[in-house]
């Protein structure tokens, strides 16, 4: 609850929280795969930004569901209310997270349960499905305390909010999830191409500076070659990393050589925050943020393959 909000009424802030001893857990995702549910861990790569991290390496937006679930706890809810709480003593409050993803053009709340005026410990919980192939882009979680009931404020009262839907704070941090674009590397995708090559590149864009990497470039893998097994994570007791990180590696180099041998290199850098999940952006961040040598393609190869064996294993 990092932002401060100039107020008319008063909200939930830390003393409060301390007061009621309410706990708020960090959202859980996690993702079914034949019926059986495996966790996520959602991590910060960026200042305000997550990603999803998949144990297992399979979980992706568009051939998996995404679930997340979050738990309040608070010791003494009564403290809410009244003249020393945040709302009028006869009201009913409740907790819910609010989503929104404009890349996907959606936007909803996952209700977590009601708070009554009472000394009595109360716990809430929620949780909610996003369907595969139903997000891109970006989606933030907030999870907020609102009014669900007015209550009748007595005088000592009257400087509440006491609307039906008012937001009365945070209860917890924003987390804006990146489900794919620059911070997932690549899209990739695994396909059947008989006689074809174990994986390859596709760079397709039109205007790097403006087009989404996640549309643009992707890395196919061949289900269908040999050495498949030694790439794919669900057979354990073939999968080798060593590879699938030499195969990252050069799909990176393939896409930044790409750039410089069409004189798209130079515009990128000079422009990578035009459009948010560009490519430009997406190379900028390469370039700039990991510092990969671009002043030769020897050299870009060889500092690409020493961040992934030093930073990716």
């Amino acid at each position: 609850m990092a932002n401060k909000i100039l107020s008319l009424y008063p909200r939930i802030n830390r003393d409060i929280l301390m007061d009621t001893g309410c706990k708020t857990s960090r959202y859980q995702f996690s993702y079914s795969d034949n019926g059986i549910t495996y966790p996520l861990e959602c991590n910060a790569f960026e200042e305000g930004l997550y990603e999803i991290d998949d144990p297992r390496g399979l979980w992706n937006a568009d051939e998996y569901s995404l679930s997340v679930r979050q738990i309040i706890s608070v010791k003494d809810p009564s403290r809410l209310f009244g003249p020393g709480g945040i709302a009028c003593a006869s009201s009913v409050l409740t907790a819910a997270i609010v989503w929104k993803s404009a890349d996907s053009r959606q936007r909803g709340i996952i209700r977590l349960g009601d708070i009554v005026n009472s000394s009595q410990p109360c716990e809430l919980s929620g949780s909610s499905t996003f369907a595969k192939g139903s997000l891109r882009g970006n989606i933030t979680f907030e999870t907020q305390l609102f009014i669900k009931k007015p209550g009748t404020p007595s005088r000592d009262e009257e400087k509440f909010a006491n609307l039906s839907g008012i937001s009365l704070g945070q209860l917890h941090d924003v987390v804006d999830l990146v489900i794919d674009g620059s911070a997932s590397v690549f899209p990739i995708f695994e396909v059947d191409m008989p006689g074809e090559p174990l994986w390859e590149v596709r760079c397709d864009w039109t205007d790097p500076v403006y087009d989404k990497f996640s549309e643009s470039v992707t890395i196919y893998l061949n289900r269908s070659h040999p050495s498949y097994k030694y790439i794919t994570r669900t057979d354990q007791a073939h999968f080798s990393p060593d590879l699938l990180n030499e195969i990252m590696s050069s799909a990176i180099t393939q896409v930044i050589m790409t750039l410089k041998e069409n004189d798209e290199l130079d515009p990128c850098l000079k422009s990578p925050g035009e459009v948010r999940g560009s490519v430009a952006e997406a190379v900028n961040y390469f370039v700039t943020t990991l510092e990969f040598d671009i002043t030769s393609s020897i050299s870009l190869s060889k500092s690409v393959r020493k961040f992934m064996d030093e930073g990716m294993k």
